[in-house]
């Protein structure tokens, strides 16, 4: 069996637990995010000391991310960081490697499950189900089928969420 891997979202770059025996691997866009100078200092020593890896995904990879996301109604939630984090994950996953994700963040969760990828959360709250959203009108009960629309075009209120369908894990 192929080493674990442990792909960090910025959450958990961290508060990750010691972990003998495995890599951790992130994207730069992750990088990016971390704003602090004591954290971003860290994290240069990590990447120098090849403590922490860091990789980007084909295309091929990241438009099947963004696929899954919006069939699930879930895109809208992610940022290109979250993008290329799941896609860095499913690559990794298609070759074989022993991938858990590390992330506290719901909506990047419910997509790597519905990729078939091992999630794990840094402060032990996970999704429960893996859910497909719709958006829909409160008012007038039109459903829509674009995150892109906020306002229902036949009565102008604004839409919400719902589970179209869930799944428990």
């Amino acid at each position: 069996m192929s080493k674990r891997i442990y792909v960090l979202d910025a959450s958990a770059l961290f508060y990750f637990p010691s972990l003998l025996d495995a890599e951790l691997w992130t994207t730069e866009l992750i990088v990016n995010e971390v704003k602090n100078d004591i954290e971003r200092d860290i994290v240069k020593k990590m990447i120098d000391n090849k403590d922490l890896l860091i990789g980007s995904a084909p295309l091929k990879s990241i438009k099947e991310v963004i696929k899954v996301a919006n069939e699930l109604s879930e895109v809208h939630k992610l940022s290109k960081a979250d993008l290329s984090l799941l896609a860095l994950s499913l690559y990794l996953k298609e070759k074989g490697e022993n991938v858990i994700l590390l992330t506290d963040d719901y909506a990047m969760q419910n997509v790597a499950l519905h990729l078939k990828i091992d999630v794990s959360s840094i402060s032990g709250k996970s999704i429960t189900h893996k859910i497909a959203w719709e958006f829909y009108c409160p008012a007038c009960g039109k459903t829509i089928s674009s995150f892109r629309v906020k306002e229902c075009p036949i009565c102008g209120t604004t839409l919400k969420r719902k589970p179209k369908t869930k799944e428990p894990l």
